[in-house]
Formats: C-alpha cells, sequence, structure tokens
C-alpha cells in the first residue's frame, strides 16, 4: 500500500514511517513536519497529540488478525533482540522471546505465552489498542470486549477502511477519497511469508489465539459492516494511522 501512496500522491510528498520521527519531535530534537501524505504504525492516541492532526483524512488497514500476528512474529524474528532495540526495550524483549520460541509443541507455546506475560508491551490484540483514545495505557492495559466497541466507534471517524485482504478496493476508496489518478493494481506487501511461524500452523493458531481474539471480533464486525467488501458499506472511506 506504501507504494500506491507514492504513487498517488508522488514519491516526495509521501513522509514514510511517520512513527520514526515521534520521539524526535516530542522532546524537541527534531522540528515538526509537514507533508501531504504521512504513513507508518501510528497509535490513534499518539496521533491525536500532533497539531494539525484533525487537518488530515485519516486512513486505516485492517488484517487478518491470526495473519497479521504471523507476520508480526516473522518480523520480530528477522529483526533480532540487538536491532529490535531500537524500537524499545519491549520490543527487544519481544524479539528474544520470539527467537527462542518453539511454535511445534504445546510446551514450547505454553512457555512463549508465560513468558509473555513478563514482558511490559501490548503484544496481544494490537489492532484493537492501535484505535483506542486516551492515554498511552491503552498500549499494555488488558483489552476487553468494550474496548472492541470503543475500537469500532473510532473507526467510523476514518476518512478511510480498508482491509489487507481487498487492497484493490483500497486503492479504490483512496482514490475516490483524494480525487487524483493513479494506476490500481494487486499489491500484497508484507504477506507474512513463513520462516519462523506459518498461518498453516494450526496448534500455534489455536493456542495464541487468546492473543487475537478481539483483534478478530474487532475484524469480523468491521467487515460485516462494510459489507464484506473492503472500503465501503457500513464504513466510510478513509486513511490509516
Amino acid at each position: 500500500m506504501l507504494r500506491f501512496l507514492q504513487g498517488l500522491y508522488g514519491a516526495n510528498a509521501v513522509l514514510c514511517r511517520a512513527e520514526t520521527r515521534l520521539e524526535g519531535i516530542f522532546s524537541g530534537a527534531e522540528q515538526p513536519v509537514r507533508a501531504d501524505c504521512l504513513a507508518g504504525t501510528l497509535p490513534l492516541v499518539r496521533w491525536l497529540h500532533f497539531t494539525g492532526a484533525e487537518t488530515y483524512a485519516r486512513v486505516t488497514v485492517l488484517r487478518n488478525p491470526w495473519a497479521r500476528m504471523v507476520s508480526q512474529i516473522n518480523h520480530l524474528a528477522a529483526l533480532g533482540p540487538e536491532e529490535a532495540t531500537a524500537a524499545g526495550p519491549s520490543v527487544a524483549a519481544l524479539a528474544h522471546e520470539v527467537g527462542r520460541a518453539d511454535f511445534t509443541s504445546r510446551t514450547g507455546l505454553e512457555r512463549f505465552i508465560n513468558r509473555l506475560r513478563l514482558i511490559d508491551g501490548g503484544f496481544d490484540n494490537l489492532q484493537v489498542r492501535m484505535l483506542l483514545t486516551g492515554t498511552m495505557s491503552a498500549m499494555v492495559k488488558q483489552i476487553t470486549a468494550r474496548d472492541v466497541d470503543m475500537a469500532l466507534q473510532q473507526i467510523q471517524r476514518f476518512a478511510v477502511v480498508g482491509f489487507c485482504e481487498d487492497q484493490l478496493g483500497m486503492q479504490r476508496a483512496l482514490v475516490r477519497l483524494t480525487g487524483m489518478e493513479a494506476r490500481i493494481g494487486a499489491v500484497f506487501e508484507g504477506a507474512g511469508r513463513s520462516t519462523l511461524l506459518s498461518v498453516r500452523n494450526t496448534l500455534a493458531r489455536d493456542m495464541l489465539a487468546p492473543l487475537y481474539e478481539c483483534d478478530m471480533e474487532l475484524y469480523a464486525r468491521a467487515r460485516a459492516m462494510s459489507g464484506g467488501q473492503g472500503s465501503g458499506g457500513g464504513l466510510r472511506d478513509g486513511l490509516a494511522p
């Protein structure tokens, strides 16, 4: 989707990985930035702290929660603890646990789940967490059914809500939103290629289900609101934080 945004706005008009600029801007070490399009992995609660955030149309992408978790685990494994340190101590700790986990046995999965409880960071139900507002505690607190309701309320305020499994539909929604022209094409980036963990690992899928069950509810309800056809239906057309 990033390549599509660059084709839509122009490569120089898209600020990529906006989340990497957060700490520097908040601390005063970097000057605030302005761009036609900001793209990144930003919790909504952090985005709303920025002056001028309300002038941007918000767009987000939801993904099948199990596929998303597999992709995240494989990404952490590829990073490794040392490289993950740049993202913070909790991410480094997650990368360490992922790297030594055995996802092929019940005992190994139980050990992995137990070790996650010792890490101060919300590894579970990340799509719900990213859509909550209030304080940054949303990124570490226990997620409940009420949080799913609140995330759905927020998502209806987005200009475009797309689904990773229907990128063509999302691209069309972005073209409608911006009034610009761009080549619509099937591009599935970050498909979670099987390295450490595969989406076909049914034992891991079932045992790790509590880590993404609220995301599953969010995803299912959002799909139902959209009529199951990507952006549209009961959801407004819109851009991701």
